[in-house]
């Protein structure tokens, strides 16, 4: 069984987590037996909501930090912020070799670029939990 990601922490900020509140993913991600993959995503979009406390604001206000999310909204909490930001992306196709280490699926594309992801499968489902904005954590399941 998966881990509960409904809310992930964000490291250096006790208190802080994402959580994505909707999202989509349109297209195939297929994980060959000859450890090739091949992705073509062509549309993905997610609205993720962060959780900022006060401590993690460094003095900044809700409005203040709603300027720096490029387009997202920022609302006071009772303990700090709560910005939604919405995320989308046309995506491309793209290929490669992928290696299993542990909890870790690392791809490598055709193109040169590696990216390790925590990963969980569950049943016929595939939870993939790579960095989003800022490196902020959120996770994506795909199932067959």
């Amino acid at each position: 069984m998966c881990p509960d990601t409904t809310q992930q922490p964000i490291e250096g900020c006790e208190g802080g987590y994402t959580q994505v509140v909707d999202g989509s993913i349109v297209g195939t991600l297929e994980f060959s037996a000859d450890s090739s993959y091949l992705a073509d995503l062509s549309a993905m979009s997610m609205t993720l909501l962060y959780h900022l406390p006060t401590a993690c604001l460094s003095g900044a206000t809700c409005a203040q930090l709603e300027a720096t999310t490029e387009g997202g909204t920022c609302v006071d909490a009772s303990d700090g912020c709560d910005c939604t930001v919405t995320q989308s992306d046309t995506g491309s196709p793209d290929s490669g070799m992928w290696s299993v280490d542990g909890d870790n699926l690392t791809v490598e594309s055709s193109s040169g670029s590696v990216a390790e992801l925590p990963f969980c499968v569950d049943g016929n489902s595939l939870w993939l939990s790579p960095a989003g904005t800022g490196g902020l954590p959120f996770t994506m399941v795909f199932s067959k």
